[in-house]
């Protein structure tokens, strides 16, 4: 499995999905939240957005090294949760641009690519507990795979 693992397989769909939701949202005004438009709604999505990508930078860069040194990374955001690149896409970016629509279809992208996460996540943990064995396993036991809480 490469550096990014279920990502290529997970986020371009959502995205294509996500951009084809934006796209027809444009088109007919049913299926936008008026209620959401507005210039504090916007300046708040942008700012979730920017919050999903710096999440993805940092996260990004801390697996980048960790892959190439093959060594588990368990600091930092992955500290906090087994899949922050992942999160910064699923719970921050990608909802953060519905908002900023006030789309409610880009919402349901947003929600169907949850689920295609949970669909997908099982191979990348056994690759990883493959590969690192019972260190993932501990970690894995001790934080949540999406949120940033910890596990007991």
């Amino acid at each position: 499995m490469s550096v990014w693992g279920v990502g290529v397989r997970l986020l371009f769909p959502a995205y294509a999905a996500l951009l084809l939701a934006a796209w027809l949202s444009r088109q007919f005004a049913f299926l936008r939240l008026p209620f959401l438009e507005g210039t504090a709604v916007f300046l708040f999505a942008v700012l979730w957005v920017m919050a999903g990508l710096v999440g993805m930078v940092i996260s990004a860069r801390a697996v980048t090294r960790a892959y190439a040194a093959g060594h588990l990374v368990t600091t930092g955001l992955y500290g906090r949760m087994r899949h922050p690149l992942y999160a910064a896409h699923i719970l921050g970016i990608m909802p953060g641009l519905a908002l900023a629509v006030a789309s409610w279809p880009m919402m349901l992208v947003c929600l169907a690519t949850y689920a295609y996460f949970r669909h997908l996540i099982p191979q990348e943990d056994r690759y990883l507990e493959q590969t690192f064995g019972d260190e993932y396993r501990a970690y894995k036991a001790r934080t949540h795979a999406l949120f940033p809480f910890r596990k007991g």
